[in-house]
């Protein structure tokens, strides 16, 4: 019986159907990691992209899915007909297209360009795979013998070919002349599904594939936009809007110094995704209410024209992009060449943006004729604590009662969307963005500095015993969320940790039984409610550590530590070893694309998907190269520019 959303159809099949001997084996083994040059990729192996040519260019045996035909259902006769309402069908072939594009990106063999035996083997067995496929599409199956092994990419990055997982499926085809109805043939697709599906199972592809869909799919299937068509289209506007975004980082950056110069406090803003533009807003309007409350030195007039007027300019940034993508299409061919003639004469100097250029700015202000300096250094107080490190409310202590120049000196202030103005449990002084400036005038005004040192002292106390108990423990670290690091119910736990095992050294003579080391992870303490969503008391490789619920008592962590002790000290070292090599992956990327940056969007991108989609970078590596010199990428889920002029691109590409 096969499922649809609505329709239900119950399929039988008469004595001269087809069989299929099943032997399904699932091989895990083990490596270590070393990579090849990109040039030695580059001579050694080709740039086979098999399932691109499967899902989008193969016109003959398309594999879009789509429409599907009429039956006609009379005396248990049987015509061509998927099982299920049009609708149902095509959310199935949709997702039939995901499941094989999964499985492709697990076995492809671009992602095994340093191990070139694997790299035959799957290249040999997809061929064989994917003319089985193209049979069941054209309903044409000839009697053949299927002996296929693959090796896939899981969760680990290996060093050897030994070590590479593999999964082994045979599987014998017997046609007979009798066979040719549509019922044996729908019988033949239910029993090879079962094994193809045992095959992907065993791969971790866990939604359920259907063969027999092949059958009645539609060639209407939309194509995507190739990676290599969004990055040449995208490549100018990015790097001009990058440069553009620096330049006003370092607008920004003037104004903090500016507050610490001046004021001595330090501005932040909780929420990096907080527009620029908005940022400078606020800092502009920010000043204007210190220096009413507690006005300026007039000789410092000028200068502050200088920080604050000086960037008062914004742009719309869609005209920008429009405008940009118009100068590019008019200038691409001269862009195009003249990239590729001068692309390893390039160097750092020719990038007017990045880190580097925003701290030459910085010791710019300090210089003799720099913008505090010379003869304006008399006039800004922050000089006396430049050399001395940056000052803190509990290390030169106010009364609440001195006039509010003195209360700021040495506070953070920090603008947030979420959290309320007032003093927080950090001991920070938050300004509510979403509020108006009189709000914030209010709570600069009524702020206590003695509150901020007792918030200070007691996130002092939390951290020293989550150290306490870290060593007690014997492992690297013990914390919860940010959020959720000094809230009561938190404080109230490790309290509960720090007595029980005073109790237990009473009760052992002093003698700490945990003997056993694990410095190298880290517990997370999760809330209640995340144990629906979290699984505690396991290893998780993204944490490099172990969840355990706020429930839990001193002895029930250590016996879980001491006696899964072997277990977690190999996940650790599995751990260890994927991040070395990932990093050593990254790294090669970074300098053969010369990247200014390469990160995931978010934890959600597991190792998985990082290492599938980098290693298809280098190897498909030549077509890019004049387009993303300097870039900021990110591996992410869409093809698209952000803000900031670094580009996301999709893990799963086509290129």
């Amino acid at each position: 019986m096969i499922k649809g959303n609505r329709n239900l159809l119950f399929i039988y099949s008469n004595k001269n159907y087809t069989t299929i001997n099943k032997n399904i084996k699932f091989k895990p083994q083990n490596s270590n990691f070393s990579l090849q040059t990109p040039q030695q990729l580059h001579n050694n192996f080709s740039k086979n992209l098999l399932f691109n040519s499967f899902l989008n260019n193969n016109k003959n045996n398309s594999y879009n899915i789509g429409s599907v035909n009429n039956i006609n259902n009379t005396n248990k006769t049987f015509s061509k007909k998927f099982y299920c309402t049009q609708s149902s069908s095509n959310n199935n072939d949709k997702s039939n297209k995901l499941i094989l594009k999964k499985f492709f990106l697990k076995v492809h063999p671009d992602i095994f360009y340093q191990f070139p035996k694997i790299k035959n083997n799957n290249d040999e067995s997809l061929r064989l795979f994917l003319g089985f496929l193209g049979e069941v599409k054209s309903e044409k199956i000839l009697k053949k013998e299927y002996n296929l092994k693959f090796y896939y990419q899981d969760e680990n990055l290996y060093a050897n070919e030994d070590e590479v997982p593999s999964v082994s499926v045979q599987f014998d085809v017997e046609r007979s002349a009798s066979s040719d109805s549509f019922e044996n043939l729908v019988y033949l697709l239910r029993d090879a599904q079962i094994q193809i599906k045992s095959l992907f199972k065993q791969m971790g592809i866990k939604e359920e594939f259907i063969l027999h869909h092949l059958i009645t799919e539609s060639a209407n299937g939309i194509e995507e936009e190739s990676l290599l068509d969004f990055i040449k289209n995208i490549s100018f506007v990015a790097r001009e809007q990058q440069n553009s975004f620096t330049e006003q980082e370092r607008e920004i950056d003037l104004m903090y110094t500016y507050f610490y110069m001046e004021h001595k406090v330090r501005v932040l803003f909780q929420d990096h995704d907080f527009p620029l533009k908005n940022r400078k807003d606020h800092l502009k309007k920010l000043e204007k209410i210190l220096n009413k409350i507690a006005p300026r030195k007039e000789s410092n007039h000028n200068v502050i024209q200088e920080i604050f007027d000086k960037s008062n300019y914004s742009r719309n940034e869609n005209q920008m992009y429009t405008s940009y993508r118009s100068n590019f299409n008019n200038n691409q061919h001269h862009n195009q060449n003249n990239n590729q003639s001068n692309d390893e004469d390039l160097n750092d100097t020719n990038n007017s943006g990045g880190f580097g250029s925003r701290v030459s700015n910085q010791q710019q202000l300090f210089s003799e004729f720099g913008v505090f300096g010379g003869k304006n250094k008399a006039n800004f107080a922050g000089w006396e604590h430049i050399k001395s490190g940056y000052i803190t409310p509990e290390s030169n202590p106010k009364s609440d009662e001195c006039n509010l120049r003195d209360r700021l000196e040495g506070v953070s202030i920090v603008f947030s969307k979420s959290l309320n103005s007032g003093v927080d449990s950090e001991g920070r002084l938050i300004l509510n963005s979403n509020k108006k400036p009189s709000e914030w005038s209010k709570t600069l005004k009524t702020f206590k500095p003695s509150q901020i040192v007792t918030n200070i002292q007691k996130c002092k106390q939390r951290k020293s015993q989550e150290k306490e108990l870290s060593k007690a423990l014997k492992i690297g670290s013990l914390y919860t969320d940010y959020d959720y690091q000094n809230s009561q119910a938190y404080l109230e736990f490790l309290d509960k940790l720090f007595t029980q095992f005073k109790q237990f050294l009473m009760e052992n003579n002093g003698f700490n039984s945990a003997t056993n080391s694990l410095d190298e992870v880290n517990i997370k303490v999760i809330k209640e409610e995340q144990s629906n969503t979290i699984e505690p008391w396991k290893f998780n490789s993204k944490l490099a550590g172990i969840y355990i619920p706020l429930t839990s008592n001193y002895k029930e962590i250590s016996d879980f530590l001491q006696s899964n002790h072997a277990q977690i000290k190999k996940e650790m070292e599995r751990h260890r070893i994927n991040m070395r090599n990932l990093a050593q992956l990254e790294l090669i990327v970074k300098r053969q694309f010369r990247l200014a940056r390469l990160k995931k969007i978010d934890d959600t991108i597991g190792m998985n998907e990082m290492v599938i989609c980098l290693k298809r970078l280098i190897i498909n590596n030549t077509p890019f190269l004049p387009y993303l010199y300097g870039m900021k990428l990110i591996v992410g889920y869409e093809n698209k520019i952000n803000f900031d002029g670094s580009i996301i691109i999709k893990w799963d590409f086509d290129v």
